[in-house]
C-alpha cells in the first residue's frame, strides 16, 4: 500500500523519521526517481534507481508501511499537521498529503498552499477533503548581528530573525496561543506570535 506525502512527518523531525513508520521510501524529483528500503543492506542511504511517471514540477514521496503500523492510526495523526509549517520554510510553498485506505471511508487529502500577499503578508490556505480554511500572518524580519565567539557558528555574523503574527482580514491581530518552530512547528509555549528557533 503507498502514500502519497510531499512532506516528512511532523511529528519527528528529520528525513530518516519516515523510517519510524514505513519499510520502503520512494522519491520523484524532477529526473530522479528512486526508493530507500530499509531492508536492503545500507537501504535508508543508499538509493535504487526505480523506473516511475512523475507529476512534473513536484517532488513527491511514497511511503510503503511498515507491517506493524497501524494505517488508520497514521492517518489520524494527519490531522495533527498544522498550516503553519509552511511559514519559516523558504521554499515549500505547496503541501499535499493523499492518504489511500482500503477502507474507502478513510480516505483522506490534505492540502496547504502559503501565498505571499506581500513581502510582510503571508495567508496559509489549507483544504481537508473539500474544506477549505485561511489564516494571514504579518511577517517581521530583522538581521542581528550574532555572537563571535560561537565556535558552531564559525564564520556566521549576522542571523535573521523572524516573526509571524497572525491577524484576521482586515489586519487585525488575532491574539491566541501559536507554536514555537525550528522550522516545523514543535510545540506551544503560550506565545501569541509564531516564533522560529535557529
Amino acid at each position: 500500500m503507498l502514500y502519497g506525502l510531499e512532506s516528512v512527518l511532523t511529528r519527528y523531525i528529520g528525513f530518516k523519521s519516515v523510517f519510524r513508520v514505513a519499510d520502503v521510501v520512494h522519491i520523484h524529483s524532477g529526473h530522479y526517481t528512486f526508493k530507500l528500503d530499509r531492508k536492503e543492506e545500507l537501504g535508508m542511504i543508499t538509493p535504487i534507481w526505480t523506473p516511475c511517471s512523475v507529476v512534473q514540477g513536484w517532488t513527491s514521496f511514497y511511503l510503503e508501511l511498515s507491517r506493524s503500523e497501524n494505517p488508520t492510526d497514521l492517518a489520524t495523526r494527519f490531522d495533527e499537521i498544522q498550516s503553519s509549517l509552511l511559514l519559516f520554510l523558504r521554499k515549500l510553498r505547496t503541501l499535499r498529503i493523499d492518504i489511500a485506505l482500503s477502507n474507502t471511508s478513510r480516505n483522506k487529502q490534505i492540502e496547504i498552499r502559503a501565498l505571499e500577499e506581500d513581502s510582510n503578508v503571508v495567508t496559509l490556505e489549507r483544504t481537508d477533503n473539500s474544506i477549505s480554511s485561511s489564516q494571514r500572518y504579518f511577517i517581521v524580519k530583522h538581521m542581528t548581528p550574532t555572537y563571535p565567539d560561537e565556535k558552531r557558528r564559525e564564520n556566521i555574523r549576522k542571523s535573521e530573525i523572524v516573526l509571524a503574527f497572525p491577524i484576521d482580514e482586515d489586519g487585525r491581530p488575532q491574539i491566541n496561543q501559536q507554536p514555537v518552530h525550528a522550522f516545523l512547528p514543535l510545540r506551544n509555549y503560550g506565545f501569541t506570535v509564531c516564533l522560529p528557533l535557529t
